[in-house]
């Protein structure tokens, strides 16, 4: 995983585990994840260190990586999507078919009832 997929991948994490997160581990998570401060702008904010902000953001990714591999909210997550997607492919050809049916329900109700006006007259 790339660095981008990795960046991507924890903001995943943290938008379905942050409330699992101390309000620490939240706010310096979001300062990292969200407003993409450095971690010497984080630390200025918070007044610790560099480091103090490197071991939170490790030992909270570590945190949601843990809550995922137990949870599997995401997986499940992706994997619902993913068939809701199909679904909405097959809606598609569905409801192409069901328009099509309905034009030839309604041409030959069309058809139907001139022949029968026709009749009548």
């Amino acid at each position: 995983m790339n660095k981008l997929e990795e960046f991507d991948y924890i903001n995943k994490l943290l938008s379905l585990y942050e409330p699992l997160l101390t309000n620490t581990q939240q706010d310096i998570m979001k300062q990292y994840y969200a407003y993409n401060l450095s971690l010497s702008e984080i630390s200025d904010n918070k007044g610790i260190s560099r480091t103090a902000v490197l071991d939170c953001l490790h030992k909270s990714i570590a945190k949601l990586k843990d809550y995922e591999n137990k949870l599997q909210l995401l997986k499940t997550k992706d994997k619902l999507l993913s068939k809701i997607e199909d679904i909405k492919k097959d809606l598609s050809i569905a409801k192409i078919e069901e328009l099509e049916r309905m034009i030839d329900d309604g041409i030959w109700i069309i058809n139907w009832s001139i022949k029968w006006h026709y009749k009548k007259a």
